[in-house]
């Protein structure tokens, strides 16, 4: 029941911090310029649809790689940073792929990659360090006696 309750757990918090991430660094540049009142509305909205992305990312696509690696047993936490950082690279993609490259004059290419990679690697530690999948499931180096 624990095990069960700890996946569950993961599942519903690692979302929203890796939902804080680029919302949080929006309102910190946005801060010095505009203010408080702008920085907070910003962050807030800017919450609410990277909640929904990264809840639906976590159920399409995180969940079925979370049971694929357990299955085969790559549970450590390395494994874990990269596939939540592709995880997270996967709506940037979806975009690039449907609409083409972002025009010269918006972000560069390496934005996208840095903040979205890394707010789904920010998702993928959370959810490791809650559920700690390396501790149930035995490796190929450790006695399962």
């Amino acid at each position: 029941m624990i095990r069960v309750t700890r996946l569950i757990l993961g599942f519903l918090i690692a979302p929203v911090a890796a939902a804080t991430v680029i919302p949080a660094w929006w309102a910190v540049h946005i801060w010095p310029t505009y203010g408080s009142d702008l920085a907070v509305r910003a962050f807030v909205g800017y919450c609410g649809w990277a909640l929904i992305y990264g809840y639906s990312a976590a159920i399409f696509v995180g969940l079925p790689l979370y049971i694929f690696l357990r299955k085969v047993r790559w549970c450590n936490l390395i494994v874990f940073l990269l596939a939540s950082y592709f995880v997270g690279m996967a709506w940037p993609v979806v975009i690039f792929v449907k609409y083409g490259l972002p025009l010269p004059n918006a972000a560069p290419i390496l934005d996208y990659v840095i903040w979205w990679g890394g707010s789904g690697a920010v998702g993928g530690l959370i959810l490791w360090l809650i559920d700690r999948p390396d501790l149930r499931v035995p490796t190929a180096g450790r006695s399962t006696n």
